[in-house]
């Protein structure tokens, strides 16, 4: 084992023989940890890696997972060569190394017959925007079933969750959450019973255990504060002279909520009998005691928030079962959609993303698991990363293909923050206190200079260890990990502006905006001066945000003071300004109004300026249209035709007009826009495959995806000195040498405000209205869920902040603008009531922060020179270390097919029939598996006199990986077909391109030409010819 892993690093590469759970805190080398474990399990145990499963949560850690690996396989076999070493890099790329829903998604193909999935829906994987338009017919069609078949019962659901019968929104919405909350369950028939013995419990008694323990942890928690609140207030009036009775009867008070806090312990209901009478705390007012008085506040405030939540019992048992009739039916519906959902993918062949973990863990406990027992004896290490994430589904998954000892999971509780998306890290938490497994902590960071690490330790261990939830022990504390990380550190920064009532605007200062987000951009950048002014460059520099709305405002601000800049603002994938163009064109086509064609005629594919649209107006002040018919004949008459020609033609053809307009996609459009552009094809493509392939159904297709925020991809380099700004989010598993947080608020939770609350272990709680205003007010089980989630919300909260705080690599900014600063004590109280996280962050004794106070009209307003900016095509420079490249191919300029979906799954599915059918002449039998609209182009293929001598070679082999060196650089790839002859080895290559034989000839032959310099590695003593099948020509055209 190499010197460079510490005690607990090589702890975790070499445990074997039981299950293991590694906690690794940020920055302590977890992803080095897993290659060298992958490495050491292939390399000294001699286990193959086709016998690892490698799970991950993102593609792109499982590409870097495999890319490092093969780097480490190349880098061992270039030192000591065999046999074996070049087999398992041949077998890296169809490793078991993948992200887990590319894992369900491969048992899904590999054996979704057992389930009656065909192949040609695991071939159409549905886009999210498709999925929510057939969501909608799937409810729309069910409306209309119970308006025909259950009218009584259809208007009772109505009038439960919307205002209006005509607005469905709200009730689809109640639906949509009920169908999740199914969805997150194994079993949906023992969540349905659950919910039976909630809303149907005649008392307290008999509402299942779950409910119970939550009613009993939500009054202990919030009496909890109000004891440590009336604790903070003892203390003030233990320091007021002349106080000592109001200090007994205070202390008389304490002692009788410590004796309510007693019989909660116990689940003594009979604790809410007092309740009242213990928190009828008169409280003295004390004049000139300000301190007394802001202790007796929070006092006050603590105990009206929980009285507002108290009622008795038995009025909360009898609400759930006069709601037991509406929840019946909403569950009655919300199952009748379901199974209408379903029907719709399997009318249409098709999967969504929440299909893939559902089908797998069916197919795994399928007939009595027999799949699950093959895969048991298949793999030797099941390795999971960022196991913190996991969800129920998942886990079970993951426990289904162990063989009960080989799972090694690596994680870190503090860094999940992906609870909207169904991570339950309490799965994690729970092993963490298993004594059948292995725990291993990683306590050492690599990343962080000193003072960053020990603010971090300082911080979270007072703040973390407050939470109910939470903790932060001495496993959780690291320490730096090498000696550099001691050197030039600097203190943590803490920049607390105000603003002054009375600004006088002065161009030396920062200039003022009614805006506080636009203020506080501002003092952002002058930080991003300042830190570039100490000598890091932009691209050092990123700011981390908790939403995407503040993008907008650090992009002005950056601009106003000629920072370089790159910030994906998500301001809506249909509303990025190339797309938005694109889609002006289909409008115009639809309503011919002077409004779409002004932004036709600006757009960048036509190319109008501001002043030239003025002319054309006042040529014709009537209309636009009518002016550009005179004034401009040319255009006018261009786009009347695309207006004609766009009638009869596909979405994916109608782009294509708009982007090679003027040459504007190779001449005018910048990279992010051709990003931009190529990704609205993909969507066309993908909307073309349903039942309204127009132009007015795709606008309808956009208008429902509400503004898609779909992230822009980066078209940076390393060599691009620019700043960025990202969530805390996209920032987790980088790092960077400096970080500015934008300091947050509180977040509200929104799924707490509407009709209906989902809860993963509670269940559903609906508002109960009162008559006969129709006044809403909470229900008990939605009190609970508040309670619970309130608490997982500052929980998650706290998680996310350990992230944004462990991602810097020598400086630590944070950031935040208030209207006033007071200085707080660190409370329980405190921690669920903040508002600003910076006066939370400020408030644990740490020597390794630095507090700075400023007045936002005493800031510098320092404006940089512009850049000369310079429009060059990127280029690649390859690095002068060895390098690992996946063989690409040169396709010639952009030309994308319209068909292109249609086409990929034609040539997959002509591909897998070459080679599966036997190598002998086929029968209508063989062929009887395969749509009949395959058939000619495989028969074609299979009479070829070409094809037939190929079957007789003595040796046939399909789907043949490689890997060889080429200068320092890995060549892999897959071979589709070798034939072996007693002279001769023939190579042949199967294309579907819609081409003819000479531009088969120029994009494929530098392909040809690698797939025969590998052969020629291990065969010298026979000729190789390459061969390229084409069945759209229906013959062979060999490469020379």
């Amino acid at each position: 084992m190499s010197p460079k892993f510490n005690t607990q690093q090589r702890e975790a590469i070499e445990a074997l023989g039981e299950n293991v759970v590694v906690s690794a805190s940020a920055g302590a080398g977890k992803t080095t940890v897993l290659i060298a474990r992958l490495m050491k399990r292939i390399l000294e145990d001699g286990v193959s890696i086709d016998r690892i499963c490698a799970l991950t949560f993102t593609d792109a850690a499982a590409n870097e997972m495999k890319k490092r690996l093969l780097a480490a396989l190349y880098e061992k076999n270039e030192s000591d060569p065999s046999p074996y070493l070049t087999q398992q890099m041949m077998l890296v790329e169809t490793s078991h190394i993948s992200t887990i829903h590319s894992f369900c998604l491969s048992l899904i193909k590999d054996h979704g017959y057992l389930l009656g999935i065909s192949d040609e829906m695991t071939q159409n994987i549905l886009d999210p925007a498709m999925v929510t338009l057939y969501q909608k017919q799937a409810m729309d069609e069910c409306i209309e079933n119970w308006a025909r078949l259950r009218r009584d019962d259809l208007k009772t659901l109505l009038k439960t969750f919307t205002a209006r019968p005509q607005r469905l929104g709200p009730f689809f919405d109640a639906v949509m959450s009920v169908s999740k909350y199914f969805n997150s369950k194994h079993d949906k028939q023992e969540s349905i019973n659950f919910l039976l013995q909630t809303y149907d419990a005649k008392d307290f008694s008999a509402l299942p255990d779950v409910i119970k323990t939550a009613y009993f942890a939500h009054h202990h928690l919030h009496l909890t504060l109000i004891k440590d609140n009336l604790q903070a207030l003892i203390q003030s009036a233990d320091g007021i002279d002349n106080q000592e009775e109001l200090s007994h009867l205070l202390l008389s008070h304490y002692g009788s909520l410590k004796d309510l806090l007693h019989r909660i312990d116990n689940h003594d209901i009979s604790f809410m009998n007092q309740v009242l009478d213990v928190l009828n705390i008169k409280i003295k007012t004390l004049r000139g005691q300000e301190e007394y008085k802001a202790c007796g506040d929070r006092l006050a405030e603590s105990i009206k928030t929980y009285i507002d939540t108290v009622e008795p019992i038995s009025q909360s048992v009898k609400t759930l079962n006069e709601q037991a009739p509406i929840l019946k039916l909403l569950v009655e519906f919300t199952i009748a959609y379901q199974e209408r959902f379903q029907t719709i993918k399997k009318e249409i062949q098709g999967l969504d993303f929440d299909d893939f973990e559902h089908l797998a863990y069916s197919l795994l406990t399928y007939n009595d698991g027999v799949l699950s027992k093959e895969l048991k004896l298949q793999f030797d290490e099941i390795m999971v990363d960022e196991f913190q994430d996991t969800n129920d589904f998942q886990d079970a998954i993951i426990q289904l293909i162990s063989n009960g000892s080989n799972i090694f999971r690596v994680g870190d509780v503090k860094q999940s923050i992906y609870r909207f998306r169904g991570a339950k890290p309490s799965i994690m938490q729970s092993l963490m206190t298993d004594d059948h497994i292995k725990n291993i902590y990683l306590s050492f960071n690599y990343r962080s200079k000193e003072d960053i690490v020990q603010f971090n330790n300082d911080f979270f261990d007072e703040v973390l260890n407050l939470t109910s939830g939470m903790s932060y022990s001495d496993y959780d504390a690291v320490d730096t990990g090498i000696p550099s990380q001691k050197e030039n550190t600097q203190p943590v920064e803490f920049l607390i502006v105000t603003d002054d009532v009375l600004y006088e605007p002065d161009p030396k200062y920062l200039p003022w905006d009614k805006d506080r987000n636009m203020r506080k951009a501002r003092i952002i950048a002058q930080e991003v001066i300042r830190h570039h002014e100490m000598g890091y460059r932009f691209k050092d520099i990123v700011i981390l945000i908790r939403g995407h709305a503040q993008k907008v405002f650090l992009k002005r601000a950056f601009e106003e003071v000629n920072i370089p800049h790159f910030i994906d603002d998500r301001g809506g994938f249909y509303n990025s300004t190339v797309v938005a163009s694109i889609l002006q064109f289909f409008k115009y086509v639809q309503d011919e109004t002077d409004y779409s064609l002004a932004n036709v005629l600006r757009s960048v594919f036509i190319g109008y300026s501001y002043d030239t649209l003025a002319q054309l107006k006042l040529h014709n002040p009537k209309s636009l249209y009518a002016g550009l018919k005179t004034f401009d004949k040319e255009t006018f008459d261009l786009l009347q035709g695309i207006r004609h020609k766009w009638k009869h033609q596909d979405v994916v053809s109608c782009i294509l007009d708009v982007i090679n307009l003027n040459d504007a996609y190779h001449s005018r459009l910048s990279i992010q826009d051709k990003t931009n552009v190529d990704s609205l094809l993909e969507k066309a493509i993908t909307y073309q495959s349903s039942n309204n392939p127009n132009l007015m159904g795709f606008m309808e297709f956009v208008n429902n995806l509400d503004d898609e925020k779909s992230a822009e991809a980066i078209p940076l380099s390393d060599s691009d000195d620019v700043v960025t700004a990202m969530t805390i989010h996209q920032s987790k598993g980088l790092q960077f040498p400096v970080v500015i947080l934008w300091s947050m608020g509180r977040r509200v939770n929104r799924d707490l405000q509407g009709s209906i609350t989902t809860d993963d272990l509670l269940g559903i709680s609906l508002v109960d209205k009162v008559e006969p205003l129709n006044v809403a007010r909470p229900s008990i089980l939605k009190t609970l869920m508040r309670s619970k989630q309130d608490a997982e919300d500052l929980e998650e909260t706290m998680r996310l902040v350990y992230v944004a705080l462990t991602r810097p690599q020598e400086r630590l900014v944070v950031v935040d603008l208030l209207k006033e600063y007071t200085e707080q004590l660190l409370t329980p109280s405190f921690l669920y009531s903040y508002k600003h996280l910076i006066e939370l962050l400020v408030l644990p004794h740490s020597t390794h922060r630095r507090v700075a106070f400023e007045t936002y009209n005493t800031i510098e307003y320092k404006i940089l020179q512009p850049l000369e900016t310079v429009d060059t095509p990127t280029q690649f420079v390859a690095p002068e270390i060895k390098r690992i490249e996946t063989q690409e191919i040169d396709h010639g300029t952009f030309a994308f097919n319209p068909n292109f979906l249609e086409a990929t799954a034609y040539g997959t599915t002509l591909h897998k029939a070459a080679e599966d059918l036997p190598q002998r002449t086929w029968t209508q039998e063989d062929l009887s598996g395969i749509e009949p609209k395959f058939h000619k182009a495989l028969l074609g293929y299979n009479a070829h006199p070409f094809t037939q001598t190929l079957y007789e070679a003595h040796i046939k082999e399909q789907e043949i990986p490689f890997i060889y060196t080429d200068h320092d650089v890995i060549r892999n790839g897959i071979i589709d077909a070798l034939y072996e002859f007693e002279d001769t080895i023939i190579l042949v290559d199967y294309k579907t391109d819609n081409a003819d034989f000479e531009t088969l000839k120029q994009r494929y032959t530098s392909q040809l030409q690698v797939y025969k310099q590998a052969l020629l590695k291990l065969e010298h003593s026979k000729s190789i010819q390459t061969y390229i099948y084409s069945f759209h020509n229906n013959d062979y055209l060999e490469i020379l």
